[in-house]
């Protein structure tokens, strides 16, 4: 069996890898942040919503997720 540094030049290099990483596998490690997970969440076809770091995030009916708005009209 091959080290992770080894496995990861092979890999690369076009060899003969023993395994393939899972792409997502490092977001078992990433737990968020507190500030984001206490936030206000946009709901899909209701007004603006500011979260706790002051972004101001929008949900229209004709999107498929809230993203955040940048136009002066909702400062």
């Amino acid at each position: 069996m091959l080290t992770k540094r080894q496995n990861f030049l092979e890999t690369i290099h076009g060899g003969n890898p023993d395994r393939f990483v899972n792409q997502y596998e490092f977001l078992s490690m990433v737990r968020g942040d507190p500030i984001s997970a206490q936030s206000a969440r946009p709901v899909k076809g209701q007004g603006p919503v500011v979260d706790a770091w002051g972004v101001t995030k929008n949900f229209p009916d004709n999107v498929p997720g809230p993203f955040p708005v940048h136009d002066m009209s909702t400062v």
